[in-house]
């Protein structure tokens, strides 16, 4: 998808465009991709952005990434993949 895809709600699936939001309020179970991720609510899955990962979520935060590095954020629990 071109463009934004903001989240506030509940998704479950594969969401992908070239800059995905997650709101405070969003909860995702699945693999987010996009050239820029903005993280503030809670995701279970993947995370694959080309450029940036930025993480505000305070609630904490589990994913597997496929990017090499990480902004310090307080509940950061990451497992990287290098391709």
């Amino acid at each position: 998808m071109k463009g934004t895809l903001r989240v506030d709600g509940r998704a479950e699936g594969r969401l992908e465009a070239e800059c995905v939001v997650l709101s405070e309020s969003g909860r995702v179970k699945g693999e987010v991709k996009g050239r820029k991720l903005i993280i503030g609510g809670t995701v279970e899955g993947n995370l694959f952005a080309q450029e940036l990962v930025e993480i505000k979520s305070k609630e904490g935060f589990s994913a597997t990434s496929a990017r090499r590095s990480w902004p310090s954020a307080k509940g950061l629990n990451t497992t990287e993949e290098s391709k």
